[in-house]
Order: structure tokens, then sequence, then C-alpha cells
């Protein structure tokens, strides 16, 4: 568990390290010797020196070394730098986070035009919402996906129950239009046309029969299959995840 918490006791003394070229830039501040004379990842006339042609710029090692003179150090009682311990990780390597619960509550919030589900303001604790002034790296798992579908279920028949478009059941053709419309408007991107099959696929074949406790078996109405398809968008990683 991290946690963020402010000691007012504690005085920070901010330092901004030197660094040359644009103070924007992350890799020595955009000048490619790194601001002091050395390219950044070593020489690229010695082979063995790294720089283009030796060491991967993203290898965490380069990063170190490259970022360190661009980054803001705070120092506290006692001459530690509050930075020392902070892990270097590859560029683009932290990919794929679950949302914590506010951005998901946000986000459903937002898909369904500004009205929440129902269910969504009673769902705190299920997510593992962190308490004010802690922070909590959110974990999924069997419990979170089943009450996040609850929700989503939710949102969707509501916003599935009166417009004429999902009076008539799901066909590939009107499948791929609505699909591409959901996954557009829910994850705020352009989706792949292999995301739009996989939706379409779902509203066509997967949520064609209901089945029963008993297991009889039935035609599934048109608006629920079309609040079905709605809600595996909002419940894919594209949705889930940062």
């Amino acid at each position: 568990m991290k946690r963020s918490s402010i000691n007012p006791v504690i005085l920070l003394l901010p330092i901004l390290v030197a660094c040359g070229g644009p103070a924007d830039e992350l890799a020595g501040g955009g000048d490619i010797n790194g601001g002091n004379g050395t390219p950044i990842g070593g020489d690229p006339n010695n082979p063995g020196g790294g720089g283009p042609g030796g060491t991967d710029p993203n290898d965490p090692e380069v990063i170190t070394q490259s970022c360190a003179e661009a980054q803001r150090v705070y120092v506290g009682f006692g001459g530690t730098k509050l930075v020392d311990d902070r892990l270097m990780e590859v560029q683009n390597a932290d990919r794929g986070r679950v949302k914590n619960f506010k951005v998901f509550s946000d986000d459903m919030t937002r898909s369904f035009g500004g009205k929440a589900p129902a269910l969504l303001g009673s769902s705190a604790q299920t997510f593992g919402a962190a308490p004010a002034r802690w922070y909590e790296e959110p974990k999924s798992g069997a419990v979170v996906l089943y009450q996040a579908f609850r929700i989503a279920l939710q949102g969707c028949t509501d916003y599935t129950k009166d417009d004429a478009k999902f009076a008539n059941n799901p066909d590939a053709t009107s499948a791929a239009t609505v699909c591409t419309e959901f996954e557009n408007k829910f994850w705020s991107r352009t989706p792949t046309p292999e995301e739009v099959n996989a939706c379409v696929k779902g509203a066509v074949e997967g949520s064609a029969k209901l089945t029963a406790d008993n297991g009889t078996t039935s035609d599934t109405p048109a608006r629920q299959r079309w609040a079905y398809a709605c809600a595996s968008v909002l419940t894919s990683a594209n949705f889930l995840t940062y």
C-alpha cells in the first residue's frame, strides 16, 4: 500500500539542478550532450561506451543518467534526498493500470451523458476506494469485474431503452455501426477493426439466447442484447485501465 501525506514539520528545500537545452525535454534537457559535454548514454565513438550504436536509450540506467540532470531534487533534514529510493522504469512500460474508483466513476458517468447508474454510488468499497489523503494502487479481480459489469449493464439498459435504433435485433451491419459508436464514445478513441469485430460477435451471436436457472432457453429481447453489447465495451480493459 502506498501512502501519501503531508508532514508540516519537515522543511523541503527545492534545488533545481542545472541542465542544458529546453527545460521541457526529458533526456538531458534536449541537449544531445546531456548539458555537460558528454553524449547521453556514453561516447558514440566508443562502441562499448553506450550512446548511439551503444547502450539502448530505454535502458533504465541510461534513463537515470540522462534524467538526473533535468529533475528537481528535494532535500529534507539531514541532507537526505527524498528521491533517492525512487525506482527508474523503462519509458512507456507503466501502462494498463487499473483506474481508481474516482476515475472509473467519473468516466462511467460521462459515458451516460452525466447520469450515473444507481449502483455506482454504493460500490466504492467493492473497488477498494482509498480514504482521503491516502493512496492505494487499485487491483482488479473477479468481484471488481462482476460489479463493474453490473454497473455498466444497469446504465446500458437505461441508455438503450428509448432509442429506436435499439428496437430491432442486432445484425452484422447494424452492430458494426453501433459498436463503433460505443467504443469511440466510451474509450474516447477510434477502435481498431478487430475491436469492432469482437463487439459485433458478442452482439450478434453471444447474446442471442437467454438461459434460465432451470436450463430452459429463450430469445433475448433486442434492447437487452444491445445493452449487453454496450456493457461488454464498458467492462473491457480499454475502459477499465489507463
